[in-house]
Parts: structure tokens; sequence; C-alpha cells
């Protein structure tokens, strides 16, 4: 009997998947091999930010929604900008760079406290 061929399993996810805390669910999910790898769109790469950095989005869909109003802190916006830019300058991914911008906040935020 042959062995079982293990293949890639890919997700695609949208933002909401990370704004309502499944975060963790999907690291397990990757740790025990059930996932391989996520691709996720802006917005979870938005609210992914967000949480790391203060514990929860700043987004309130239902207050925004019908005003067409996203995403409520101004910094998040300049964060990513600036994530975004500098990405491109040193030719890394826009995720590589949102991770260490993460690691070097937490890090800082750890000394000055």
């Amino acid at each position: 009997m042959r062995a079982k061929q293990r293949k890639p399993v890919l997700w695609g996810i949208g933002g909401h998947v990370i704004k309502v805390g499944l975060g963790a669910v999907l690291i397990d999910l990757m740790r025990h091999g059930f996932v391989s790898g996520i691709a996720m769109n802006g917005a979870a790469l938005i609210h992914d930010f967000e949480i790391a950095l203060a514990g929860n989005t700043s987004e309130d869909v239902e207050a925004g929604l019908g005003d067409g109003e996203f995403g409520m802190a101004a910094e998040t916006g300049e964060y990513i900008n600036e994530i975004a830019k500098l990405s491109q300058r040193i030719r890394i991914g826009y995720g590589d760079e949102a991770a260490r911008t993460i690691s070097f906040e937490r890090d800082h935020r750890c000394q000055t406290r």
C-alpha cells in the first residue's frame, strides 16, 4: 500500500476571518499541518495589524457601513501607508514588512513601559 501523498492546502481569506478573532485558529491549523499557506487580502492585513498592536480593530462595520466609512483609526492608515512605501523601497513583500514593523513596535513598546 502506498503512503498518502501530502499536497499543499492553500486558503484565501478576507478581512473578517481575522477581524472576528480566528487568527489563532488559523495558526493552529498551520502548526498541525492542515493548512500549508494562507493568502490574505489587504483588509485581513489591516485587521491583523491592529489586533497585534492594539488588541482589537478600530472598525465598527455596523456604524460605518451606511456612510461607507471603514477603518476608524488614522494611525492605522499612516502605518500601513509607510509599510507599503518601505516594502517597495527595500524590495521585500508587503506582508513581510508588516510583520517586521509589528515586531519592532511590540519590542519598542515593551522597552518603554
